[in-house]
């Protein structure tokens, strides 16, 4: 396993209300015109245009960088061709650096929160139900919701090692499928996921591993657990990035982003994040560099502003896959986000999966249609080699139940693509 494409020279995250946090994305070394030596530090290159900031405009500019001659900053690498420096700069030193050939581009630390509202496969029936919509996306028609047809094949488990900080450096992997859930952490002893889920990352500095929310134990219980979930025996692990209230920032996702990129199994891992916010060119950036480069499928939480989720991060993102929310009538309600950009909805209404502690706990919202479709990907990479994760959105696509929705009124005046997830698991052989 190679860790050469993650460079985060700070391991403590600044929080996403520290003033004036911005992220400064730098063009990469093959763009015209930059002239970056083998050994060029992105970090050196933004500490030396602020001395000579400093010289030519006599104000501190920087406020990390006012009492030291060596500031620490963070930077984050993704591959070759993503590099950028987090620091606390007022607007004066920003708009100076924007100026910069080597400069790509500036945005500030920007807030995401969850999206909640408050081949022959091997079947396996689960009846009675615990969870009305893992039962729907393994039936054609809303019928006969009692039961749930699933595939109990598809396995992974990994074998990591502590590094230092609060990173824990996922270090060999055997075969099966790892989802990374970008969420509020994961209860690790709930019975339901206990024994397949890892702490892998924490960017969130004020709050230790665990979860205190329980969004991201109820998003883990969706993709795999094993009475509510759909891959019922994937790999599952925790990347936290968002506090105890469902919040989290550019800097946090970006740094996640990175991390996964280095240490997944690329063809065989898949990134979950049931989150929104405003749009942010970083972020796109980051994803579309691990979709396209490292072949992990990403799947997004449409978002749960009832409009069109082309205007929000990272929904928006063509190399994602967003997912709105429908109710056990087939019907989008009216908080989900909808339009071009939702490639299908699935279940995000009275959603049942674990919580904190041994509990068990329902919840409305995009948040919890994401995973259904995280699940399904993990079944599909389980059984097929997909080469690019193009091929994996299509074939979702091309087997999700067509026409079976009705629209709530606003997406009704957009175009939308009436498409209801679907397993592809046959009920009967």
């Amino acid at each position: 396993m190679k860790f050469s494409t993650l460079t985060v020279s700070a391991l403590c995250i600044v929080a996403a209300n520290a003033s004036n946090l911005h992220i400064i994305k730098l063009k990469h070394k093959g763009a015209s015109n930059i002239n970056q030596t083998a050994t060029f530090e992105p970090g050196s290159f933004i500490r030396e245009h602020y001395a000579l900031y400093q010289t030519t405009h006599q104000n501190a500019g920087v406020k990390a960088m006012a009492s030291t001659a060596s500031p620490s900053l963070d930077t984050i690498q993704l591959g070759q061709d993503f590099s950028a420096v987090v620091g606390s700069f007022d607007t004066s030193f920003t708009q100076y650096l924007d100026k910069i050939e080597a400069i790509d581009y500036i945005e500030p630390n920007q807030v995401y929160r969850v999206a909640a509202v408050a081949g022959k496969r091997d079947r396996q029936v689960q009846s009675p139900v615990p969870n009305w919509g893992i039962a729907r996306i393994t039936h054609r028609a809303k019928d006969d919701l009692s039961s749930n047809v699933y595939d109990d094949t598809i396995q992974g488990y990994a074998i990591c090692c502590v590094g230092n900080y609060s990173i824990l450096m996922c270090c060999c992997y055997s075969d099966g499928i790892h989802v990374y859930v970008f969420d509020t952490g994961i209860n690790v002893d709930h019975p339901d996921i206990k024994g397949r889920v890892t702490r892998d990352a924490n960017f969130i500095d004020y709050e230790d591993d665990n979860d205190e929310s329980g969004h991201g134990t109820h998003v883990a219980g969706i993709i795999g657990g094993t009475t509510f979930g759909v891959a019922k025996k994937a790999q599952i692990h925790s990347i936290k990035i968002l506090d105890k209230q469902g919040d989290g920032s550019t800097v946090s996702l970006l740094k996640a982003i990175s991390f996964v990129s280095s240490v997944a199994k690329e063809g065989k891992s898949i990134i979950n994040l049931s989150l929104s916010g405003p749009r942010s060119q970083l972020i796109d950036d980051a994803l579309s560099s691990v979709a396209q480069n490292h072949n992990i499928p990403i799947f997004v939480a449409a978002g749960n502003t009832g409009d069109d989720a082309c205007q929000y991060t990272p929904s928006a993102n063509p190399s994602v896959f967003a997912v709105g929310a429908s109710d056990n009538t087939d019907t989008v309600p009216a908080f989900s986000s909808f339009g071009s950009c939702v490639r299908l909805y699935a279940p995000g209404v009275g959603i049942t999966s674990s919580w904190l502690g041994t509990e068990t706990h329902s919840l409305d919202g995009t948040s919890m249609a994401n995973p259904h479709v995280a699940g399904i990907a993990a079944l599909l990479l389980g059984k097929n080699n997909f080469s690019s994760v193009e091929q994996v959105y299509d074939r979702l696509t091309s087997i999700a139940t067509k026409n079976a929705l009705k629209m709530s009124p606003a997406a009704e005046m957009q175009e939308n693509h009436n498409l209801l997830a679907y397993t592809g698991i046959e009920a009967t052989p």
